[in-house]
């Protein structure tokens, strides 16, 4: 199934701004299945849909490239639930 992007401008403008950071050039490196650029960007994107989904996402009207991500505390079931899906998407997304 291939992955549909639903914030790609916010995905790519993610991907510019951490580009540097050591997680992510290791975690960029360790992807085995085609273009580590892609996969970073649907991680990135994946990364936006789950703080949307579990915690909280502000896009400013009008603004194409930045938002507010942010993760807040959740109950047990959600945390599981969420730390599952995770796995699920780097397991299909991001290679072994």
């Amino acid at each position: 199934m291939k992955y549909e992007f639903r914030y790609k401008k916010f995905a790519e403008a993610l991907y510019e701004a951490l580009r540097d950071d050591a997680f992510y050039i290791t975690m960029e490196k360790s992807v085995t299945d085609g273009s580590s650029r892609d996969a970073m960007l649907r991680y990135m994107d994946y990364s936006i849909l789950e703080g949307e989904k579990y915690g909280e996402l502000v896009i400013p009207a009008h603004h194409e490239h930045g938002a507010s991500i942010w993760a807040k505390p959740l109950q047990k079931r959600f945390d599981i639930e969420k730390s599952l899906e995770k796995k699920n998407f780097l397991k299909n997304e991001m290679g072994k």
